[in-house]
């Protein structure tokens, strides 16, 4: 059964809110931040590529300026993964559970339909989304 397209959008607020929210909530409940570096990593290294390699549909589809896309980088793609890093998470420690974790919520977040991925990211080319799969089973 294909399922139909939807218009979904760049994983990227989702993932910094998520990781933010998280480091928060980590200083008064336990909490492994470890189990969100290989979501960081994935985001961090693939948006910088995106937006410094494959700005211009993108801006166009969202609205946004050359110079909001940059900024972004900084505050949704960089810091995220220098917070965790600060905080104590190390890229060798992450466990294989926590990775197959992020490969489902990564399936579930495009439906299950790869098109939905280029939809939300246009103009990019699928290595780029292979090497982000690549980058979470490495960390």
């Amino acid at each position: 059964m294909i399922l139909a397209p939807i218009n979904i959008i760049t994983l990227t607020p989702l993932t910094s809110m998520l990781i933010y929210a998280s480091i928060i909530y980590s200083k008064k409940y336990s909490f492994n931040l470890q189990s969100l570096l290989p979501i960081a990593t994935a985001v961090a290294t693939c948006g910088i590529i995106i937006t410094h390699k494959f700005p211009e549909e993108i801006t166009k589809k969202y609205r946004v300026s050359k110079r909001w896309m940059l900024l972004s980088d900084v505050r949704d793609h960089i810091g995220p993964l220098f917070a965790l890093v600060f905080l104590g998470a190390r890229f060798s420690k992450t466990k294989n559970i926590h990775k197959i974790y992020t490969l489902l919520v990564l399936l579930l977040y495009i439906g299950g339909d790869i098109n939905n991925i280029r939809i939300a990211y246009p103009g990019v080319p699928d290595w780029v989304f292979v090497f982000f799969v690549f980058l979470i089973v490495i960390s």
